[in-house]
């Protein structure tokens, strides 16, 4: 058996969804709570035009009507699954995903129940993932089909839950760009430290942004079961620094296009430092793992 601090240390480095700093959720929800209060501006007396003639229009070129706008309250709820308390509403209000719960325009209760799902899921893999760490190579498959079987079945809970697909490929976007969340989280904290703070429209656009060079780096997201593979596998240290750095080219020569100068210098700073506890995170994996 290994320690369990050194389990507990690889849990927390590999797999474990960081939940983002309040501080930093808060100010993105205040922002977004500044812009929905501001008035709508005053609308201008317009000329009507004069009329023209009707046009024919045949069947085939009669435009489809656009798809309606999410209506809350109607989303796929178990009918005992309770209203959350207002303690819980403002728990959730900090979470990873307010941003998504906003853009589905969900209800108090649906966005707990989302939550629920989310939480369940990591839960049950970080009890894996303990395990899997503690295990034989021979017999970590097993618990790597489990992990894999586990996720498969919280998204389909959530489609279920959505009952609209595409709403459900907005959560799986979302979703997909949760490591760039987790890891500008930290980056953005050693900025703020160097009195450069970002607007919430520049970080959206450098969370895409981080997101896209990951993909074309073809770099992994280390906190997830890839990643744990990967560090079992050997090589991760170098493997690591690489993609690291193709994902700092790319983001240098297209970040400069949203953000000034200032902003750039420091955030490539700040993810420098960063890289720092990455690395310390990971070579306590590997040998945990070992």
């Amino acid at each position: 058996m290994k320690p369990a601090a050194a389990i507990s240390a690889v849990v927390v480095a590999v797999l474990v969804t960081v939940v983002i700093e309040e501080t930093r959720i808060k100010q993105l929800n205040d922002e977004i709570t500044r812009l929905r209060a501001l008035p709508e501006p005053e609308p201008q007396p317009i000329p009507s035009p004069a009329p023209e003639p009707p046009m024919a229009v045949s069947e085939d070129e009669e435009a489809a009507p656009p798809p309606p706008a999410p209506v809350p309250g109607l989303r796929n709820v178990p009918e005992n699954y309770p209203a959350p308390e207002e303690e819980r509403i403002q728990e959730i209000a900090l979470s990873p995903y307010s941003q998504l719960h906003y853009a589905l325009n969900l209800t108090n209760r649906e966005r707990a129940y989302l939550d629920d799902l989310l939480t369940s899921r990591r839960l049950e893999q970080q009890q894996l993932a303990g395990q899997w760490i503690d295990a034989l190579p021979d017999d970590r498959t097993d618990i790597e089909q489990s992990m894999t079987e586990i996720h498969e079945r919280t998204e389909e809970r959530i489609r279920a839950f959505l009952e609209d697909d595409d709403d459900f490929d907005t959560y799986v976007a979302y979703h997909a760009m949760q490591p760039e969340r987790e890891l500008l989280s930290q980056i953005a904290i050693v900025m703020d430290q160097a009195g450069v703070v970002l607007e919430l429209e520049k970080e959206l656009k450098l969370i895409t942004a981080m997101h896209d060079a990951r993909k074309a780096a073809g770099a992994i997201d280390w906190n997830s079961l890839e990643g744990m593979k990967a560090i079992a596998g050997g090589g991760a240290l170098e493997r690591f620094k690489e993609e690291w750095d193709k994902q700092g080219e790319i983001l240098t020569a297209e970040i400069g296009s949203f953000l000034d100068q200032t902003e750039v210098d420091a955030f490539l700073a700040a993810r420098e430092q960063i890289k720092s506890a990455q690395l310390e995170g990971l070579q306590s994996a590997i040998e945990a793992v070992r």
